[in-house]
């Protein structure tokens, strides 16, 4: 409970940026609405989406950098630390979402629609309940995730409010996903598909859900972090040649910079064995070993 409430008011900034700038939207929008302008009130929806994606890209790269600082000026307890970090990297990781989808939420709010943020909320709501116990302490085929459920609990949450808000919003014309397995030859191999509800599914066709997944439904392809990166990469001061795989790497170094242990890293990290970690971090655990040699030398009265 320590590690969560420090990493509490972090998410709590997270949550009113994203309805600061959906409350700025929403005014906007319903100032251009009651002047009767729709074409505006359109244009500044969809730049808010877009300012929205954008920082929401921004937010998840500072405020996973900056945990374990963050976290270390309030307790010098190590397994704090690292329970924090732990939390706030699954939670934090879905920052756009979050983010997106309370813009959503006060553009729906800008055109009168209030029955649908009403119903997404509780539905959201219920869901976290749910997921909360089953993530937390196991149930069934899922295991106990402890404090990382809890994480993984809220995020679901948010995303299954947001596809229920637009799901109401889009009607028929919201998709859903499907695959169709294929064999060919001597190996097997499947394919994705997104359908209205318009359009009649063919019988081969499988039902799957995701939970990235755009406005209309159809899933949120990893392009598409790549396209809002070079956004950023060309309008941004400093964040020349930027991609998202960079958010991992300043995350990893940070850590070993900061004493975390390679071992834990190499597992969050997902490598094989430890050895790959080390052998693309050597920098951040030669620094880390200069640190320490340095206080070595002030202890023993040498600087």
């Amino acid at each position: 409970m320590t590690a969560l409430s420090l990493v509490y008011p972090v998410q709590n900034f997270i949550n009113t940026v994203g309805i600061g700038f959906g409350v700025g939207i929403n005014a906007v929008i319903a100032f251009y609405l009651g002047a009767g302008d729709n074409r505006k009130a359109d244009q500044v929806a969809t730049q808010g989406l877009v300012l929205a994606v954008i920082h929401g890209v921004v937010m998840t790269f500072c405020c996973i950098a900056m945990m374990p600082a963050f976290l270390g000026m309030f307790t010098s307890s190590e397994t704090v630390i690292e329970l924090g970090v732990r939390y706030s990297v699954v939670a934090f990781a879905f920052t756009l979402i979050i983010i997106v989808g309370v813009t959503f939420e006060k553009i729906f709010q800008a055109v009168g629609n209030m029955k649908t943020t009403m119903i997404s909320l509780m539905c959201g709501c219920i869901t976290n309940i749910v997921l909360d116990s089953v993530l937390i302490f196991g149930y069934g085929l899922f295991s106990a995730m402890g404090i990382k459920g809890a994480a993984l609990a809220e995020i679901l949450r948010n995303a299954r409010k947001e596809q229920l808000k637009n799901r109401m919003q889009y009607g028929e014309l919201y998709h859903k996903n499907y695959y169709r397995e294929v064999k060919d030859k001597n190996r097997v191999y499947y394919e994705f598909y997104h359908l209205d509800g318009t359009e009649n599914v063919p019988e081969d066709y499988k039902k799957i859900s995701f939970v990235c997944l755009r406005p209309d439904g159809s899933l949120e392809l990893p392009s598409t972090l790549g396209i809002v990166c070079r956004k950023i990469a060309q309008k941004l001061n400093g964040f020349e040649g930027f991609h998202f795989h960079q958010l991992r790497h300043t995350y990893t170094s940070n850590r070993l910079a900061n004493g975390a242990a390679p071992k834990d890293v190499q597992e969050l990290l997902g490598h094989s064995d430890v050895s790959t970690t080390m052998n693309v971090y050597a920098h951040s655990t030669r620094k880390a070993k200069r640190e320490s040699a340095r206080l070595l030398d002030k202890v023993a009265g040498n600087d």
